[in-house]
């Protein structure tokens, strides 16, 4: 079968129907490009969305912290661990302490915790012994010992800032990824799947002009659908 597939191959390929296969175009549910106003399928993209999607169904029961701990983490899409709700856009403090109250906001809108001021106090306490701000304007803020978040927390929160703000007192920061996972081996294994991320063509530009949360999953998706070793 060829690599490029059109939408009837696919769902030949998967063994659908045609209009099912259109409605999870609409629901984003499929990876897919448009040529010329026609759908497009890139075959490999197929192949790793669908054995993703099996991965996820034979660990319906195990936690991020579980699945993590695995040797093989190909199949373990970054973008899988973000949910809109903890998508900032628009982060804008002057100080670190501002963006990171920004950054954890979500935590108390959606009734994860109560109060932030000790999480934001040990963030805090993490950027004053080394700034997370990397090149290319990105920043992954975190807690220098892991285990002291809470394990009811989302993994990553992101932020956004179109703008730029001095995070770092050198240069300007436009996107966070915070991460927020309780065990140090899971915290390392995300830290090093984001800083290879970041480093692909445009991919910081790309998150940085998003108009909505749902760009921001799109756009990972999508990176790492392209980018499968």
């Amino acid at each position: 079968m060829n690599e490029i597939m059109t939408l009837s191959e696919v769902a030949e390929y998967l063994k659908i129907a045609t209009k099912t296969v259109s409605r999870m175009i609409q629901r984003d549910e499929i990876p897919c490009f448009k040529i010329s106003g026609q759908w497009r399928f890139k075959k490999s993209s197929i192949d790793y969305w669908l054995e993703n999607k099996m991965n996820n169904n034979n660990n319906n029961n195990s936690n991020i912290s579980n699945i993590y701990a695995q040797n093989d983490l190909s199949f373990l899409p970054i973008y899988k661990l973000i949910d809109e709700k903890f998508i900032v856009l628009d982060i804008k403090g002057k100080t670190p302490k501002e963006v990171l109250n920004q950054l954890v906001n979500p935590l108390v809108i959606n009734k994860i915790l109560d109060n932030t001021d000790k999480l934001v106090a040990s963030l805090l306490h993490r950027e004053n012994m080394a700034s997370t701000a990397i090149s290319k304007g990105v920043a992954f803020p975190h807690c220098r010992k892991p285990e002291e978040n809470e394990k009811h927390l989302p993994p990553i929160i992101v932020g956004v800032s179109k703008e730029g703000v001095f995070f770092d007192q050198n240069k300007k920061t436009h996107l966070f990824f915070l991460i927020l996972v309780n065990d140090e081996v899971v915290h390392l294994r995300i830290l090093s799947k984001l800083s290879r991320l970041i480093i692909r063509d445009n991919l910081v530009e790309k998150l940085s002009n998003v108009e909505n949360q749902k760009e921001i999953i799109n756009i990972l998706m999508e990176s790492e659908y392209e980018h499968m070793a």
